[in-house]
C-alpha cells in the first residue's frame, strides 16, 4: 500500500498476537518488533506510516495506554 491520507480513522482490533495464526506473528515480529505482543499497536504504528505529513488519526485505543511506561516507546 503506498498512497498516503490525510484522515485515517478506525477502531483498532483488541488482540494479543499470540491469538493469530503463526505466519502473522512471524510477519508483526519482522515489519513490526517493538509492537509484536499486541494488535493494537501494531495498528497504530501502520497507521502512523499511512498518513501524509501533517495528517491526523482517530483510533479507539485500549485505554491502559495512558497509563502503561511499555506503551511509551510507541
Amino acid at each position: 500500500m503506498t498512497k498516503k491520507y490525510f484522515w485515517v480513522a478506525t477502531n483498532v482490533p483488541f488482540k494479543e498476537t499470540k491469538q493469530l495464526a503463526s505466519e502473522i506473528q512471524e510477519y508483526v515480529a519482522e515489519h513490526y518488533g517493538i509492537a509484536k505482543t499486541n494488535l493494537a499497536t501494531v495498528f497504530v504504528l501502520r497507521i502512523s506510516e499511512m498518513l501524509k505529513v501533517g495528517g491526523v488519526s482517530s483510533m479507539v485505543t485500549p485505554h491502559e495506554w495512558l497509563f502503561l511506561g511499555s506503551y511509551s516507546k510507541v
